[in-house]
């Protein structure tokens, strides 16, 4: 539960087949890729 509960954005899991693989996906802020993928409405 600690992998889906009170996580930091861009953090989580990702559900192959029947197994569940936490994740970290961390950006510079100041660059194009992290412009395109961000998500939150500014």
């Amino acid at each position: 539960m600690s992998y889906i509960t009170n996580v930091n954005a861009g953090e989580g899991l990702i559900k192959i087949g029947s197994s569940l693989i936490p994740f970290v996906n961390k950006f510079p802020k100041n660059t194009k890729l992290y412009q395109l993928m961000n998500t939150k409405v500014t």
